[in-house]
């Protein structure tokens, strides 16, 4: 038998074919594993309407933060069906692991499953049935593809040599549910040796992946701030101390911080999110409270912001006649993907998806992304999928209410994951990189 198989191109819904590439059957057969007309992208194609389906499902009914019960329980139900078991973390939190039929390597997949509360206004059957919720980041995608690449190696019939764990993770967009799974031990029945993401960016064409070896999400750290004032009447302003004036003032102050006190060489954000003050038209407010966040790549960057912070609510307001106070609420630590599983993942990436369809990104995102945490567990790397229409990238940004995706992708997200975990198999290792 020819250990070179070479697909012809085929008509996926796009403008332009994709090219199948070679799979290395010699080296994976040296290395134990039988590989028999393997084909993953196509296979992951023939269970596109599946992945479909549940995606849609999730959208039609999304979940917030740790409250994920329903979202959990569809999940779980596809695992029984592949016949995969579950185990539950962080309440809502899944450890599915796909264990080999021989010892190997094990490779960690991450999906996480929350939405956003934000109101979903495009126009489709599925659009979300929960007002003021929706999936407007892609974890619905997230879901289906990990669920579609563990399908794929699922039915893989030749012996798998190695395990992969799917982590179906609660609350990436709220206090982070990555952290308290690993705490509660979703890792300790299978320690892993990589750990591997997807996260859909309209960014990118569908069919196309992006990567960047380092850096690749900022650090976080959010902040609360009360401003404490003295009530008074509208009309005499004199006699009181305008608590949503002093707030405005250090609104104003805190931009300084980065504008005039980070090096323009350094990346840093400092972003208000909330400003919420009571009283009422004809009152002067006598409190105010304001929320933001630090984002930095940089982890003295991030400590140094914090300190001016501080000094620069209680200065700003000592001198408007005001108190401030300062909270501040750790965030996520700093994604760096792993140059070496960056480099295997772009190898695999060429060889199932085409020579093509690699992308290097031009630079970090200043967003955060608690998969950082399984990183520090593991090396790893996160890679960004194409969702977007040929020529329509950037139209719908993520975050926002009319949000949706090309959903030809989960095939090209599912079978990157599943080639992924054949190539990290190939390791014969068990003990940690």
């Amino acid at each position: 038998m020819n250990n070179e198989l070479f697909l012809k191109p085929q008509k996926i819904g796009f403008s332009q074919t994709t090219r199948l590439q070679v799979f290395e059957f010699e080296k994976f057969r040296r290395e134990g594993i039988g590989i028999k007309d393997l084909n993953l992208l196509d296979s992951a194609q023939k269970i596109l309407p599946w992945m479909i389906e549940i995606r849609r499902d999730l959208h039609q009914y999304p979940e917030l933060d740790f409250d994920l019960h329903r979202t959990a329980e569809r999940v779980e139900n596809h695992l029984k069906e592949l016949g995969i078991s579950s185990e539950r973390y962080a309440k809502t939190g899944l450890a599915a692991p796909l264990e080999g039929d021989l010892p190997g390597p094990c490779v960690l997949v991450r999906a996480d499953m929350d939405a956003l509360p934000l109101q979903d206004t495009k126009e489709v059957p599925y659009k979300s049935r929960v007002p003021g919720v929706m999936h407007a980041c892609g974890h619905d995608a997230h879901t289906a593809m990990l669920l579609g690449a563990l399908r794929l190696l699922r039915e893989f019939s030749e012996p798998r040599r190695g395990t992969l764990l799917g982590i179906f993770q609660p609350a990436e967009e709220s206090a982070g549910g990555a952290l308290p799974m690993i705490r509660e031990g979703a890792l300790k029945n299978h320690p892993p040796h990589c750990c591997l993401g997807l996260h859909v960016t309209p960014s990118l064409p569908a069919g196309t992946l992006g990567y960047l070896p380092g850096k690749l999400h900022a650090a976080s750290e959010m902040f609360d701030v009360t401003i404490s004032g003295r009530g008074g009447h509208g009309a005499s302003p004199q006699e009181g101390i305008d608590a949503i004036a002093v707030g405005a003032s250090c609104v104003g102050a805190l931009q300084q911080i980065v504008s005039r006190r980070t090096s323009p060489l350094d990346s840093a954000v400092v972003s208000i999110g909330r400003f919420v003050g009571e009283g009422a038209r004809n009152v002067i407010s006598s409190k105010v409270e304001l929320s933001g966040i630090i984002r930095s790549l940089e982890p003295s960057g991030r400590e140094r912001i914090k300190k001016q912070l501080q000094e620069t609510v209680h200065h700003c307001c000592a001198a408007l006649g005001a108190r401030g106070e300062v909270r501040f609420t750790e965030g996520y630590p700093c994604l760096v993907n792993d140059p070496e599983v960056t480099r295997r993942g772009v190898a695999v990436g060429k060889r199932v998806l085409g020579e093509g369809a690699m992308r290097l990104l031009p630079e970090p995102n200043m967003g955060v992304d608690d998969f950082a945490y399984f990183l520090q567990e593991a090396p790893g790397s996160y890679f960004k999928l194409g969702i977007a229409r040929k020529g329509e990238e950037d139209r719908v940004p993520l975050h926002t209410s009319d949000f949706d995706i090309h959903e030809e992708a989960l095939a090209y997200g599912a079978a990157f994951l599943a080639a992924c975990a054949l190539d990290f198999w190939k390791d014969q290792r068990d003990e940690k990189r």
